[in-house]
């Protein structure tokens, strides 16, 4: 998809009208891929739709989908733009062997997002939690 204008509108106009709704999308600088979650339940029929409207035509040689993902939101006032945020989130999360599959950033200066194995997405909420000192807060409400 390398400088392709219009592949990302393409994509999301099959999975518009296949009724697939897009939870988190993520685009590498470069060009070459997009990536995006989806709910489980939907991700077959809409990788399907990818394959018959897209693979084979500009650029589009391969759609890949794994099913064994969790997304998890850091959400707060500032969280991207406070600095050490991000890297506290990630950090904690790193510092327990936990590999970041994909991130993502909305508009809002409130969200950062990203995905992780489905078996390590407890563990990560934790972590981030932790760095955060907000496993004293759970307790409380316990």
């Amino acid at each position: 998809m390398v400088v392709m204008p219009g592949s990302a509108a393409r994509i999301f106009d099959v999975m518009g009208r296949s009724g697939i709704n897009v939870l988190m999308i993520s685009q590498s600088v470069s060009e070459s891929n997009i990536s995006m979650v989806v709910a489980r339940s939907t991700m077959e029929k809409g990788a399907n739709a990818l394959e018959l409207a897209l693979l084979g035509q500009g650029g589009f040689r391969h759609i890949h989908t794994e099913n064994d993902v969790s997304a998890v939101a850091v959400v707060g006032g500032g969280v991207r733009s406070i600095k050490g945020i991000a890297a506290s989130a990630f950090g904690a999360v790193a510092a327990k062997g936990i590999n970041v599959r994909m991130i993502a950033s909305g508009s809002s200066n409130q969200n950062l997002s990203l995905v992780v194995a489905e078996k390590d997405a407890k563990e990560t909420v934790r972590a981030i939690h932790s760095a955060f000192h907000l496993e004293r807060l759970n307790s409380r409400a316990a």
